[in-house]
């Protein structure tokens, strides 16, 4: 399955950014139809300036990580160790970090430590390991519970759902999930997914979490990455 959106979004288009005060520069280009002679394409490209990391503000981030044992499988829970691996190489010391595990119940490993204390961030990631059942709802509460308590005003506060999507355990339909985040936005934190893994990806349901919750959603399915940072702390995904 490829959304017309990702397929358009994959490449970088390296169009020119905005001079002077211009907040978007427009680019375009119009060339025959190679299979209609008879019409034209037109391709409008629009962009913007890059964000300066100096001025973006401290981030409070809470990854929500699946580990029931759907999640039990190297493209799973073993790329997505290996993927919040190379965040490690983006945090700031300013930033907040906190994980929440899921799968029965849900367990609090870190809350709100510091960007600056890396070590000990890699050793609760490199400790994750899947079972059990998938309480999506239950991981989802207590990961809104340690972004409010690690609030930052005027920051960046994001749950960051890590997930194959296989909820089983509580509230766990579509409807029901979304009224869920869409409720715990109002308190000025936002949810993202990170999706992983194939067969039983549920992917109508985490995209449905991350609009509801005023976030973005996104596959990860190998470490291949271009030249950008594999998780930028100013993308959209935090704004």
């Amino acid at each position: 399955m490829v959304r017309l959106e990702e397929f358009v979004n994959y490449f970088d288009y390296d169009y020119p950014e905005p001079s002077g005060s211009d907040p978007v520069r427009v680019t375009s280009y119009l060339g025959l139809c190679p299979w209609n002679k008879d019409r034209h394409l037109l391709q409008i490209g629009l962009s913007t300036k890059k964000a300066d990391m100096a001025k973006v503000p401290p981030a409070n981030l809470v990854f929500l990580i699946d580990v029931s044992g759907s999640m039990d499988h190297p493209s799973k829970i073993g790329l997505l160790k290996r993927s919040l691996g190379l965040l490690l190489e983006n945090l700031r010391d300013t930033d907040r970090i906190s994980i929440v595990t899921y799968a029965g119940g849900e367990k609090i490993l870190l809350n709100g430590a510091a960007g600056e204390e890396r070590a000990a961030i890699a050793r609760v990631i490199s400790g994750l390991n899947p079972s059990g059942a998938t309480n999506g709802e239950g991981g989802i509460q207590a990961a809104y519970k340690c972004a409010e308590d690690n609030f930052i005003r005027s920051g960046i506060n994001r749950v960051i759902l890590a997930t194959d999507g296989d909820f089983n355990v509580g509230v766990s339909g579509v409807g029901e999930l979304g009224r869920l985040v869409a409720e715990k936005r109002k308190t000025g934190v936002s949810i993202s997914v990170l999706g992983f893994g194939m067969g039983n990806y549920k992917d109508s349901k985490m995209e449905n979490i991350s609009k509801s919750g005023n976030g973005n959603m996104y596959y990860i399915d190998s470490l291949i990455y271009n030249s950008r940072p594999i998780f930028l702390l100013h993308d959209s995904a935090f704004c």
